[in-house]
């Protein structure tokens, strides 16, 4: 199946220009998200993690809730707060600092006009925007279906601008092989020139 191409990001700006301003704010999204997750791994922050067990619900039980614990229907809700741990700061950090490596030789490929560094971002953001609708599906979730939505848009941008690349690349090496032709004939007819020129110079 064809990924489907446009000519313009947002109909109004340049695919170049629109490729790399997506980048360099996703990057900046990056890169603040790998502030907070140093910031989590050298002074540790809480998070609140919600607990649930299931109760008979009495008078009694409702005169004795406490803070921090909620009884909905036929449950209590009890948030504990614990650590972010050393190991989820680093697994956060890893991932993070590969997904703005990916970002930044997009960019320096669109600065180069190099589809092959482009192409690990296009993979990214498709697979992203196709398990965001995953999501959006099983969970009914209309704030999974806008960001896959979103994330798609910038995938077929991205490949628009890859197969603009892509087609300035054929038509290069087919000049490429042209002039590697032309000289090739005109290598030949001065060598078959030449050598008609001696023989005339040898004569009979």
């Amino acid at each position: 199946m064809r990924i489907p191409t446009v000519s313009r990001f947002l109909c109004c700006i340049d695919l170049s220009t629109g490729n790399k301003i997506v980048a360099w704010i996703i990057l900046i999204f990056y890169f603040i998200f790998i502030a907070l997750a140093f910031l989590a791994l050298i002074v540790g922050f809480n998070v609140d993690v919600t607990e649930y067990r299931e109760v008979e619900v009495t008078s009694y039980e409702v005169a004795e809730d406490v803070e921090n614990k909620t009884i909905v229907q036929n449950e209590i809700r009890e948030i504990r707060t614990r650590k972010f741990s050393t190991a989820e700061s680093m697994i956060v950090i890893i991932i993070t600092c590969v997904l703005a490596l990916v970002c930044i030789w997009f960019i320096y490929g669109i600065n180069m006009r190099d589809k092959r560094k482009m192409m690990p971002y296009i993979i990214q953001n498709g697979v992203f925007g196709i398990l965001f609708l995953g999501a959006a599906i099983f969970f009914l979730s209309i704030y999974f279906l806008i960001k896959s939505l979103i994330l798609l848009y910038i995938t077929i941008c991205a490949y628009s601008l890859y197969s603009v690349y892509a087609y300035e690349d054929e038509q290069k090496q087919e000049t490429e092989m042209m002039n590697a032709n032309m000289d090739e004939y005109s290598h030949n007819y001065e060598a078959e020139g030449n050598f008609e020129r001696a023989q005339q110079f040898q004569g009979p």
